[in-house]
């Protein structure tokens, strides 16, 4: 019986996963297409950029690529396989990352809580689902994990390839320092209980040495510690959860919570039971997560074996003490996984079905292609022959890399550390509060064409957007969904709609969403309307938004 549960267990939680991150990607319009495009620079001419060489702002600024082996491996998978190849590539990676943990942790947990621990800790990751090179962080995360795991267990020859891991992965992302944190917390846990050897030292010299072996050498083995010295803007995924939960609803934040409570829970057992480097992970990616939710996947990864142990060696430690209440225990057990199965298979139904998208007015959709994102804006500046310089936000310079590069340059793109935080306080946020500083950078760089998309919720880009409307020197062109396109005046010709006046882009606003179905393109709709101070338009998206989600 117990073997069909661990089956069940093992079947359900990888269905789930499957669940959670096969879906459409959202990734190509913010990162994804900018990696695609160094990815196949890095191919193509066998160099690796050391220059911000998209944007006209600041193209001799200084940029050390940290995950140039993922942009050529995605890359290359896409030039092949396309997106859906892409997909595939990050299910294959998060199964196997979560996989191993889960596998390994059915020996010493208790199916039901083990099952428990898992919806836990994918609800904690259900957030950055993207294809991003942070995927493949988080397999060389599970396992080094393995390896360390199994080495307290016996001591074995498999930890030698610790520097192996370690060398493909500082290639592959900056989050390798959490291979050497993971490995000093070993040495830490060997200390404490007097099982340290010379052969472990010599291996954490080996690991050191080898994250030298970068294109970068020193530089990109010390660039962790570097990065955020010139971090001029606020990125989402940079934000403490308790700073963001105050701004907005993030679900994975109370997870994690109460994965915090259940650790300190159980982690004197974890003490008691000598578990002193397993303690340790979910210590130090805790204390990380909480600086930022970026940190979020590892934690969740982290969590799985610890908690699964502890809880597990508590519930059993109950029910030798209580054996007289074995027939009460039996029926509290069945009745919690029961519990736990109908929640994850309430979940998946949810998932697989899509209403769980439209219940959180989200483009997501389960299966396989891509979001439209800013792809209109995009076509239409390329069928209008529209001209640079552009302007846009920092939230789509990614994607209009991938579309336009190299005949046209951003202004900027999301990789604050390729920019001085200067640019950023200086020109980028002040120029979209301040009407005079705005006109002082257009005369500065002579833009021609904004593309902005108008899903960009800083108060900076929202006070932008309310004014340039109403610019008349800039006529509006296009707007969908999800951004706007604006040209100067004499750009305008006879075969593009000027969609300048309220009267005119309330006519557009109305027809767009008398065509559109989609729950969340309404929803973001009726934001821009909002922004614009068309409370009509606004309260009619609003209107139809609610007849697709209730």
């Amino acid at each position: 019986m117990k073997q069909l549960f661990k089956l069940l267990n093992f079947s359900l939680i990888l269905i789930f996963i499957v669940a959670i991150f096969l879906h459409r990607d959202s990734s190509i319009t913010q990162d994804l297409g900018r990696h695609l495009t160094l990815g196949k620079i890095i191919w193509e001419t066998k160099s690796i950029p050391s220059r911000n060489i998209f944007s006209y702002t600041n193209t001799d600024f200084p940029f050390i690529n940290h995950h140039w082996g993922s942009e050529v491996i995605i890359y290359l998978l896409h030039n092949r396989f396309a997106i859906d190849g892409l997909i595939l590539l990050k299910l294959i990676l998060i199964l196997i990352s979560f996989g191993i943990l889960v596998f390994y942790s059915q020996k010493t947990s208790q199916p039901v809580i083990l099952l428990l621990v898992s919806l836990i800790s994918l609800q904690i990751v259900r957030d950055r689902t993207e294809i991003r090179p942070e995927i493949f962080a988080y397999l060389f995360f599970s396992l080094i994990l393995i390896l360390l795991y199994r080495e307290k267990e016996k001591e074995q020859s498999l930890i030698w390839l610790m520097p192996l891991f370690i060398l493909i992965w500082v290639n592959l992302h900056i989050s390798f320092v959490l291979g050497l944190a993971l490995y000093a917390l070993f040495i830490f846990d060997r200390i404490v209980l007097g099982k340290l050897k010379a052969k472990y030292l010599l291996l954490g010299i080996i690991i050191l040495l080898t994250t030298l072996i970068n294109p970068a050498g020193w530089k990109g083995a010390i660039y962790p510690l570097q990065i955020f010295n010139s971090y001029g803007y606020p990125v989402f995924e940079n934000q403490s959860p308790f700073f963001l939960e105050k701004l907005t609803s993030i679900s994975a934040i109370s997870y994690y919570k109460i994965a915090s409570i259940f650790f300190l829970l159980i982690s004197p057992i974890l003490i008691w039971k000598r578990k002193i480097f397993e303690a340790g992970t979910v210590i130090l990616t805790g204390v990380i997560s909480i600086s930022a939710v970026r940190h979020f996947p590892f934690f969740a990864l982290s969590i799985i074996y610890p908690l699964s142990f502890g809880m597990g060696l508590l519930l059993t430690r109950c029910e030798k003490l209580l054996k007289h209440k074995e027939k009460f225990f039996f029926i509290v057990k069945i009745s919690t996984y029961i519990i736990i199965l109908s929640l994850i298979s309430w979940e998946i139904y949810m998932l697989v079905s899509n209403k769980y998208y439209n219940y959180r007015s989200s483009d997501l959709r389960t299966g396989f292609g891509t979001v439209k994102g800013i792809k209109g804006a995009v076509d239409f500046f390329l069928t209008h022959n529209l001209s640079g310089p552009i302007f846009n936000n920092f939230d789509i310079g990614s994607y209009l890399i991938y579309r336009l590069y190299p005949k046209q340059l951003v202004f900027v793109d999301g990789r604050p550390e390729a920019y001085p935080a200067s640019f950023f306080q200086d020109i980028y946020i002040p120029m979209q509060e301040e009407k005079n500083k705005w006109e002082s950078i257009v005369n500065q760089y002579n833009f021609q064409t904004i593309i902005f998309s108008h899903t960009d919720i800083t108060p900076w880009a929202q006070k932008f957007l309310e004014r340039i409307v109403k610019d008349p020197v800039w006529g509006t062109v296009y707007f969908d969904d999800y951004s706007i396109v604006l040209t100067r005046i004499h750009n305008i010709t006879k075969d593009m709609i000027r969609i300048d006046s309220k009267e005119k882009i309330k006519n557009y606003g109305l027809t767009i969403i008398q065509e559109t179905n989609q729950p969340d393109a309404l929803f973001r709709l009726s934001h821009f309307f909002d922004i614009v101070n068309l409370t009509e338009l606004r309260d009619l998206a609003l209107l139809k938004t609610k007849e697709f989600i209730y």
